[in-house]
């Protein structure tokens, strides 16, 4: 069952889904099937519970790789922008623009 769990420790709110897994029926008698890696305790609507560890973790996001040129006329051509005609046209204002 897809569950969403929020939380709220000293006035911030986290949330947390993945899958309950109420009945194992078959997995207990072939282990090699899983039904989702990223699995949660089953919990139910208001219960409260003392977490066993908070982790702080730091971590930085990153911009997106930048497209090569032939990246860049598969998406036009994906969205509909331009023609054969007008590919170049259009990229060589994108290139100005930066």
């Amino acid at each position: 069952e897809e569950t969403t769990v929020e939380i709220d420790i000293a006035n911030e709110r986290f949330t947390a889904s993945g899958l309950s897994i109420t009945e194992r029926n078959y997995l207990d008698v072939y282990p090699y099937d899983k039904w989702s890696e990223k699995t949660i305790p089953v919990f139910q609507q208001g219960q409260t519970f003392q977490p066993t560890s908070i982790d702080m973790t730091q971590g930085e996001t990153s911009p997106p790789s930048l497209l090569h040129e032939a990246d860049l006329i598969a998406l036009m051509e994906k969205h509909g922008i331009g023609t054969d005609a007008t590919h170049a046209d259009h990229i060589e204002t994108i290139k100005q623009r930066r």
